[in-house]
């Protein structure tokens, strides 16, 4: 089945939502029969759910981790959220690796004032600032 599908015992494990453990003590058994022996399914059972619960013990710890940076994520976000024009910034940069939703929904801004925001004239400041930079930099490479 392996070699027909081109698949590694990994991907093959996931497909049939099974413990690599499991697939790999077949692929032995298959290829090294060895003397008939009485198998014991009661415990194969038996490991086969401790694996299991191993696994699963794994991911709730993952689960609880992530639970945590998260709430800590949502806690400090008040404190820590940059200015709207920096994020948009940001998204414009980053636009060609990510989707423009997902980036709105994670970075809580709306589709809307992201393009609104592209669409936006420079205010007088930002010309001004925009001037000012240019004269600041025309007197450093003078010097």
């Amino acid at each position: 089945m392996i070699a027909e599908q081109n698949k590694t015992l990994d991907e093959l494990a996931k497909d049939l939502n099974i413990p690599k453990s499991t697939l790999y003590k077949w692929k032995g058994q298959y290829q090294n029969p060895g003397p008939a022996v009485e198998e014991d399914p009661v415990h194969d059972h038996e490991a086969e759910l401790e694996e299991l619960r191993r696994q699963l013990q794994r991911t709730e710890l993952k689960l609880a981790n992530t639970k945590e940076e998260l709430a800590f994520l949502k806690k400090s976000n008040a404190y820590l959220q940059p200015p709207k024009e920096l994020i948009f910034q940001f998204m414009e940069e980053h636009r060609s690796l990510f989707p423009l939703k997902k980036m709105c929904k994670v970075l809580k801004v709306s589709r809307s004032g992201y393009y609104a925001w592209l669409s936006r004239e420079p205010s007088a400041q930002e010309l001004q600032k925009q001037r000012l930079m240019e004269r600041i930099l025309h007197h450093f490479s003078a010097s």
